[in-house]
């Protein structure tokens, strides 16, 4: 059955959903826990790293390290993010250029401070294709609350229905959600609401036709 729907503004989270780059944050995470002696299990990472900024990472999972163990983590986190040159998700490179002609109202929403989303962002020449932004210097309340949603719908004038949010985390989607948004869930089957309007693994089989988002039987109007 055919679901149509219109949307006059999108939003996207950057790790896992631009930038291929959540195992390596995975792995840099599993070695400081493991230096800590902190247990990493599989709930670990999607509830205290990913869509979470660098500072609520370490209060909340290190909370039992010393001050100055933190700082060291900290430091480690800084020079990671910046060093690193993760691949684009399938697709990504080709999809944003594309949607950038149909729709103006682009934002990305990172839980990433301003300085390391945009060099990843320029890394793949991106920038000018998400000419809105939300980033961890942004807000006080980080993903999972609604608030850097709220503010992307704000900065660009769109009403929270009418944004469409692409996110992979638990913490994202339910940001989102909180927020008033839909959403495409990226690789995450996890979290259920009939505002999830579509699960994709990456954007190589998602068409633009004539200002018309497909994706399956899914009809999206991007509305300028």
């Amino acid at each position: 059955m055919q679901k149509n729907y219109g949307f006059r503004a999108i939003a996207f989270d950057m790790d896992g959903v631009i930038i291929d780059s959540n195992s390596e944050i995975e792995k840099f995470w599993t070695k400081w826990a493991k230096v800590e002696n902190i247990p990493f299990t599989d709930e670990t990472a999607p509830k205290f790293i990913h869509g979470r900024t660098t500072i609520e990472t370490i209060e909340e999972l290190f909370q039992k390290s010393t001050e100055e163990k933190r700082r060291e983590i900290g430091e480690a986190a800084l020079a990671f993010d910046m060093n690193m040159r993760p691949a684009l998700i399938a697709g990504a490179g080709i999809f944003l250029p594309e949607l950038y002609e149909s729709i103006s109202k682009i934002a990305l929403v990172t839980s990433a401070p301003l300085k390391r989303a945009k060099a990843m962002l320029d890394l793949h020449g991106l920038q000018k294709y998400l000419p809105y932004s939300i980033t961890g210097e942004d807000v006080k309340s980080g993903k999972p609350d609604p608030e850097p949603y709220i503010k992307a719908s704000v900065k660009m004038e769109t009403a929270p229905g009418d944004c469409l949010v692409f996110e992979d985390s638990d913490n994202g989607i339910l940001s989102a959600l909180a927020a008033g948004m839909n959403v495409i869930a990226v690789n995450n089957n996890e979290i259920k609401s009939e505002r999830i309007i579509s699960v994709i693994s990456d954007y190589t089989h998602l068409n633009i036709e004539e200002n018309i988002l497909i994706i399956d039987d899914l009809l999206i109007e991007l509305i300028r």
